[in-house]
């Protein structure tokens, strides 16, 4: 893996999703093969509104002519406490990544698609998505669609952030 520096900056989903009004994700890089994601979710429900934010590591990987991200989530207590053999806390998010200009489109894998549910490897998984990246079985129905965020609107991340007490 290496990043993509093209991905580095401030995304805002377009439009929301079907429960959330606001997803920023912010995309930094860690090192020459990692980024630090910081995913933001603003809903607005019952008069309220509640914001909460999700920390991952992830990385790109090529896998044919297709590019996938992988982020591991980064908030759970298993290494404050030490890891122990139940690995249902620990979760991925795997998807395809297309990039074009300012949008960037997110086809999340499926975990329950029949193409990979019973897939216990990494190389199994690997060759399966390999041998599976156009089916849209593979895939969760909905595509995310991102737009970058302009400098000039970065208001938009400063007050989600000031929501959340993140960031100075």
């Amino acid at each position: 893996s290496k990043i993509d520096t093209k991905l580095t900056g401030a995304w805002q989903a377009a439009g929301g999703t079907d429960d959330h009004d606001t997803i920023i994700a912010l995309v930094r890089p860690w090192d020459a093969h990692t980024y630090f994601l910081q995913y933001i979710d603003t809903e607005k429900k019952d008069g309220g509104e509640k914001t909460s934010i999700l920390h991952f590591k992830a990385w790109l990987t090529k896998i044919g002519d297709a590019t996938f991200i992988t982020a591991e989530t980064l908030d759970n207590t298993e290494y404050a406490f030490g890891l122990d053999d139940d690995k249902s806390k620990m979760f991925w998010i795997v998807g395809r990544v297309e990039l074009k200009g300012d949008t960037l489109k997110l086809r999340l894998v499926d975990e329950k698609s029949s193409i990979v549910k019973d897939l216990a490897t990494r190389e199994k998984l690997e060759a399966a998505i390999k041998a599976q990246a156009d089916n849209d079985e593979l895939y969760k129905k909905e595509t995310l669609t991102f737009k970058k965020i302009a400098k000039e609107n970065e208001k938009t991340v400063e007050d989600a952030m000031k929501q959340l007490h993140v960031g100075l």
